[in-house]
Parts: structure tokens; C-alpha cells; sequence
């Protein structure tokens, strides 16, 4: 009975482990299907040129809006694109009445193309700018949304959340760490220094350099890669099997979960 037991209980698991196995695919498979459509999307237009928006600040931060706006361009420029001038984009803005990018990033972009000859338009969406504070350990938690729109078919070509946390601690001499007292309260006012020193600067390269992490290079950069119709036809054919596999997935997974259902219901 007790081996029976054994042999039931490991059955379970292996189907739980099974089912957790193809739920994780999924969500891999789902997310490969995003980055092939962007990828597909983006190498059909090859963008040259980006307009960057001043980011959209759903944080108490207002000097966030500033540091991240001004640390964009130089990521973009070294992924090898041409970069235009956030005073042109800003120039733009006065003549449509608007001074808050929120209103464009659903809309028709073609006057950036019409207007300024920008290929593609990037939003910006700070979602958390949070220093936190505990003892003897501090440091920055950012989330920003990356949007990549076309101003010629208004397609997304490239979707990204940048999350990085800054450790901002100190570490301080172990003569000092050797003595209990003075050395736990040495060190919560090196923390505290510290995180009221953080350069926000800093904290907004890092997460455009993560943001931007896999944003194919532009035109101008060594690492460009031509993208020839054919390459595209291949990418397409490959794209239509990750969503059948998808798709079977889904089912498979949906068929399973009813069964569970019902048989839950019947006992």
C-alpha cells in the first residue's frame, strides 16, 4: 500500500512537473513569436533615422523625465542609428499644441516623417523610479516600457521593459566592520550617503542600456545585418511554425485543464 502510494504520489508530481514544463514553453514560444514579428517588422523598414519623445513619467520623480530623455540619443546613436535632435522633436511638439507624448504614442506619427524625415518614433514609459532603504543595503528599483513605432505604417518594431535594480551599499574597511556596534552604525550612514549621492544619471543609462539591450543595430553600425526579401519569406515560414506549435500548445494545455476540471467537480 505504502509503495502504491509512493508510485500515485510520483505519477502526480511528474504530470505537475509535465504540465509545468508546457506551460513554460508556451510562455517561451509566445514570447518568441514577439520578438520574430518585431524582428520581422523591423528589417522590412530598416529604419535610419529615430525621434525620441520625452518619456512618459508615471512616477512621483520629475526630475526623472529629464535624466532619462537626456541619456536616450547616446544609446541609439551607438546601436548605430541617426539620432535627431530633442529640440527638433520638442520644436515639433509646439507646432502640433502638445507638449506631453502620451498623446502620440497611439496616433498617426506620419508628420515625424512628413516634418523631421524620422523613420521611427521611441516612447518612453517610466512605470517606477523607487530607491529603497533597509538597514545596512539601499538601492534603486526602475521599470520603463521601450516603444519603437514606425511613422510610415505606424507598426511597433521593437517592445522592451528595461528592470534594473542599483545596489548603491558601501563597503567599508573591515577594521571598522570589526567593531559591532560603531561598524553596523557606520555602515547605515555609508548606506544612507550613498543612496542620497546615487547619480539618477547613472541609474538612466543603465536601464536604457538594458531597455535597448536587444534593439537590432540601425544602418550605421558595424553590426548591421542586411535583410534580403528572401531572408524575409524564410523568417515568415518560420514565424507561421513557432505559432502552430503555439497554438497546438494552447490546446493541449486547455484540453487538460478541463479534464482536470471535471474530474475535480465529479469528486
Amino acid at each position: 500500500m505504502k509503495n502504491a502510494a509512493i508510485i500515485i504520489l510520483t505519477a502526480i508530481v511528474c504530470v505537475s512537473c509535465a504540465s509545468t514544463r508546457k506551460k513554460n514553453e508556451l510562455a517561451a514560444l509566445e514570447k518568441a513569436i514577439q520578438i520574430t514579428e518585431q524582428n520581422k517588422m523591423f528589417y522590412a523598414e530598416s529604419p535610419k533615422t529615430i525621434a525620441v519623445m520625452p518619456p512618459i513619467n508615471r512616477t512621483n520623480h520629475v526630475e526623472v523625465k529629464e535624466y532619462l530623455y537626456t541619456t536616450l540619443s547616446s544609446v541609439l546613436a551607438e546601436k548605430g542609428f541617426y539620432v535627431f535632435s530633442p529640440m527638433l522633436t520638442m520644436d515639433l511638439f509646439q507646432a502640433e499644441s502638445s507638449y506631453d507624448a502620451e498623446q502620440f504614442i497611439g496616433s498617426d506619427l506620419s508628420k515625424f516623417n512628413e516634418v523631421m524625415g524620422a523613420d521611427a518614433v521611441l516612447f518612453t514609459t517610466v512605470n517606477k523610479w523607487k530607491k529603497y532603504y533597509y538597514l545596512t543595503s539601499a538601492g534603486v528599483k526602475v521599470n520603463i516600457d521601450y516603444v519603437l513605432r514606425s511613422t510610415k505604417t505606424g507598426n511597433t518594431l521593437y517592445y522592451k521593459t528595461g528592470d534594473v535594480t542599483l545596489d548603491t551599499s558601501m563597503d567599508l574597511p573591515d577594521a571598522v566592520e570589526d567593531i559591532p556596534i560603531i561598524g553596523q552604525f557606520a555602515d547605515m550612514i555609508a548606506t544612507a550617503i550613498s543612496l542620497a549621492s546615487t547619480k539618477r544619471i547613472k541609474v538612466a543609462r543603465m536601464c536604457n542600456s538594458d531597455g535597448l539591450l536587444i534593439l537590432n543595430a540601425g544602418k550605421y553600425s558595424p553590426n548591421h545585418i542586411e535583410v534580403s526579401e528572401e531572408d524575409l519569406e524564410k523568417g515568415n515560414e518560420e514565424l507561421e511554425k513557432l505559432k502552430a506549435r503555439r497554438d497546438a500548445l494552447a490546446q493541449e494545455l486547455d484540453k487538460k485543464g478541463k479534464k482536470s476540471k471535471k474530474k475535480k467537480d465529479s469528486n
